[in-house]
């Protein structure tokens, strides 16, 4: 009798097919889908691109059953199941809350708009609304319901189309849960911007901590090359990097958890930079409030419902952003051989 798994080529192509068709269903079948990889992507990109990247990387040639070999596993599984669930239900908090700005802006527009229309208009609106009133007075329960439901999709769609998509992980986390995300974004509103961009440094750097001796070895010294660069820099650059340089310093010395607030540069200065990660990064006991205590607690009650609501999803989103960096690592191994 022919046995298939005997037919190595046959059960490779099988199994190729397979994974094919798990990430068509699973993550990229739909535009929603597409958009929840591109996030937790962007996610798993923040961590590439910090020191703690060489975790992403466990050594391929080292012996499996090694002490050295198992701790460099850990350090990995806790990035993927910790770190980038943790800054994924962060930025979306913090995605939310920006939209929900829009919206406001919006609404204080049309206000504006209404208290400045001409009489008539107000007064057909009026009749209109009215007239929708008696509309639904005159349908049972159960229609106007129905009625209201899709009122509320449509209102949905169009905003989506017009703000980006509010529910992002629809599929994922149950309806009956999104009042928790949508209360965690209105934590952020009046929260200072250095604030959120610690606590995004806050969540990386959590990383070192899987290994209390490892990690906190490798946070020191990651603490101390990044001051030794900024050093060299200043004494070996030209003029221009070493005022660069000096402004760049400042920056990360002026913020809130210094007691000094608000200390940015414009984007039209010619030492603008985009935001780097910290790694001192401290947004606690900043807001004396505790506003930053209570919006770390629902991050870690998030990122729960993130990686356990729907855990098949979830696991194939997170797998195949790890292919997606590992594909951009090679990439920059192979650009740096072709540099040599």
């Amino acid at each position: 009798m022919y046995e298939l798994s005997g037919n190595a080529d046959f059960m490779s192509a099988l199994e190729e097919l397979i994974k094919t068709d798990i990430l068509c269903e699973t993550v990229i079948g739909s535009s929603l889908k597409r958009d929840q990889l591109k996030f937790v992507y962007e996610s798993a990109k923040l961590v590439y691109e910090s020191p703690v990247k060489p975790w992403l990387f466990p050594q391929e040639d080292i012996d499996p059953e090694s002490v050295e070999a198992q701790e460099e596993q850990d350090n990995l599984q806790f990035i993927l199941k910790s770190t980038i669930p943790r800054l994924t239900s962060f930025r979306t908090l913090v995605y939310m809350h920006g939209i929900d700005m829009m919206k406001k802006f919006d609404r204080e527009q049309e206000e504006l708009a209404k208290k400045q229309a001409e009489k008539e208009g107000t007064e057909e609106k009026e009749e209109d609304e009215a007239e929708e009133k008696k509309v639904e007075e005159e349908l049972d329960p159960e229609a106007l319901a129905e009625k209201q439901k899709e009122e509320k999709r449509l209102q949905r769609e169009a905003e989506d189309l017009k703000y980006g998509r509010y529910v992002l992980w629809e599929e994922i986390i149950p309806e009956s849960k999104y009042d928790r995300w949508i209360s965690g974004a209105e934590k952020i509103d009046g929260m200072n911007i250095h604030v959120i961009e610690d606590m995004q440094d806050y969540i990386i750097t959590e990383t070192y901590r899987t290994d209390m001796t490892k990690g906190l070895k490798a946070y020191e010294e990651e603490k101390a090359r990044q001051e030794r660069e900024k050093k060299e820099k200043i004494e070996a650059g030209s003029e221009e990097e070493k005022t660069v340089t000096k402004v760049e310093v400042r920056l990360n010395m002026y913020r809130p958890d210094k007691r000094i607030w608000n200390f940015f540069l414009e984007k039209e200065s010619p030492y603008f930079h985009e935001h780097k990660y910290r790694i001192d990064a401290n947004p606690f006991g900043i807001y004396e409030d505790g506003r930053v205590e209570a919006l770390w607690e629902d991050v870690k009650i998030l990122d729960e419902q993130l990686k356990t609501s729907n855990e098949p999803h979830w696991n194939a989103l997170i797998n195949y952003s790890y292919e997606i960096i590992q594909d951009d690592f090679k990439k920059e191994e192979q650009a740096a051989l072709e540099g040599d």
